[in-house]
């Protein structure tokens, strides 16, 4: 679940889309990590993977539709400027798809290889008209009348991304903050008397604060909170929506505490996680999603501004 409904949708080179995934592009990122021979440092995966998530949820776009070959620019670079090239190689080369080739062919003329693109490729106006050249030019050089679409489509991939990738140095993404590391040790330390209660009984954990990607990150467990309050299964919306509306104001003053104490010129982006979530409501709820829901939003919703993300399960 993400604040203000904001879902980034991807379009694959087959012409499909879905939305976009923090995790599974975390799991890439390990496994790039791994072939790099960095495995000690894979756990930058996870921050890398939401700077990736945030950097696209900042940018000015009227929909939240990004081509695939975007985004894998987007975390090419910054893997790049955060100097693992040899992790950016190896997640290039784990990321080359495969498949089988069409038969059917595409005439190189300007009209028809327009309209293949705008079905299977989302660039922005600019790099679409310099991509339409570029596939034009290379069909006479090459002296191809048709291809397979999955030609087409290749060699249209690659002039976007050089194409995207001199727009992004004219228009770079929104810079992420820039704050020095803060262990968590040091963060709570700052947390006010409530929330670091709920922070001494299990309840509540605190991720460090990393120059990769500053953000604070709240996890909140949902099966010590109610064994603190003295419940017990079956658990009902009327015990468990003001205490957690409760807890919610807890972690909406610690997240305020946290931000005076950084001195941030702009607040970093705040998550929660709720890992327990669904077991905990399987347990003791008769396992309703919309009962888990409910319980997800009391706890989020007492946070203002809302928070950037909330991850469930």
């Amino acid at each position: 679940m993400q604040s203000r409904r904001f879902i980034i949708t991807i379009l694959e080179p087959d012409g499909t889309s879905r939305p976009f995934d923090a995790s599974v592009l975390e799991e890439r990122l390990r496994a790039a990590f791994d072939a790099a021979g960095r495995r000690n440092e894979s756990r930058q995966a996870g921050d890398l993977a939401l700077a990736v998530e945030y950097a696209l949820h900042k940018l000015p776009r009227r929909d939240s539709l990004f081509a695939r070959a975007e985004v894998e620019g987007a975390v090419i670079r910054l893997l790049e400027e955060s100097g693992c090239s040899e992790v950016a190689r190896a997640f290039r080369v784990g990321g080359a798809g495969g498949g089988a080739e069409s038969r059917l062919l595409v005439d190189a003329d300007r009209g028809t290889l327009a309209e293949l693109l705008r079905r299977h490729l989302a660039t922005p106006p600019a790099v679409f008209d310099a991509v339409l050249g570029d596939l034009e030019a290379a069909a006479k050089r090459l002296e191809f009348r048709s291809a397979p679409p999955r030609l087409w489509l290749e060699l249209a991939r690659f002039y976007a991304l050089r194409a995207e990738e001199e727009l992004a140095v004219r228009n770079p993404l929104p810079p992420l903050p820039e704050l020095p590391a803060r262990s968590a040790a040091e963060l709570a330390a700052r947390l006010p008397e409530r929330a670091g209660r709920l922070l001494g009984a299990g309840i509540l954990k605190l991720d460090a604060l990393t120059p990769l990607f500053p953000r604070f990150h709240f996890t909140f467990l949902l099966s010590p909170f109610a064994g603190a309050l003295g419940l017990e299964p079956p658990y009902t919306e009327l015990e468990l929506l003001p205490e957690l509306y409760r807890a919610g104001q807890d972690l909406a003053a610690a997240r305020d505490a946290l931000e005076r104490f950084v001195a941030a010129p702009e607040p970093p982006p705040c998550l929660l996680s709720l890992p327990d979530l669904f077991d905990f409501c399987a347990r003791g709820a008769e396992g309703s999603e919309t009962f888990a829901l409910t319980l997800a939003d009391a706890l989020a919703g007492a946070f203002d501004p809302p928070l950037y993300k909330v991850s469930l399960g």
